[in-house]
């Protein structure tokens, strides 16, 4: 168990990005590679204050060795000190072609992984007593023609009957 004086460093790899015009490992349709590679280290203030540098810039090559057999041409990673981003490096190549570099601000198209942050938000939420997954989905998604049958828990389940793509915002190409 930590004590006041320690305080838990969260390392993690928060997106990495497959190129448009190279097959990704996992088929035609991947882009992106998301990984949790989650580092619990437990440091005194004082010792995480001294060494932050030295160990972001560990992790940071240590990330980039698993991913470099992948092909993975660029990607970003942050660095979280409790709930304060306090690191983000980019490297590599947004967009090969057009020899567009990774920015730390670069936005990433995640598609259907935003779906299990939703989920698993949702779930926490039904775990406070907030939220019932039976309650109407028309109650939080007013407007979009919802009848009083769909429940939350059908938007987890992909069985609510809208129209595939239906509620789909695409945002313009990313790449620059």
């Amino acid at each position: 168990m930590q004590n006041r004086a320690e305080t838990g460093l969260k390392l993690t790899l928060v997106r990495m990005l497959f190129s448009k015009k190279k097959k990704s490992l996992f088929g035609n349709y991947s882009r992106i590679l998301l990984l949790g590679l989650n580092s619990w280290l437990s440091l005194s203030e004082v010792a995480l204050s001294q060494s932050l540098d030295l160990k972001w810039a560990a992790f940071q090559e240590e990330a980039r060795a698993i991913v470099r057999p992948l092909q993975v041409p660029g990607g970003v990673m942050g660095l979280m000190v409790g709930d304060s981003l306090v690191a983000l490096s980019a490297w590599g190549w947004a967009n090969i072609a057009r020899q567009i570099p990774m920015r730390p601000d670069h936005l990433f198209p995640i598609a259907s992984i935003s779906k299990t942050f939703a989920a698993v938000r949702a779930l926490q939420l039904v775990a406070e007593g907030k939220l019932s997954l039976q309650t109407p989905a028309r109650q939080y998604l007013p407007g979009y023609g919802l009848p009083d049958t769909v429940r939350i828990h059908h938007l987890f389940h992909q069985t609510s009957e809208g129209k595939p793509g239906h509620f789909l915002l695409m945002a313009p190409d990313l790449d620059g």
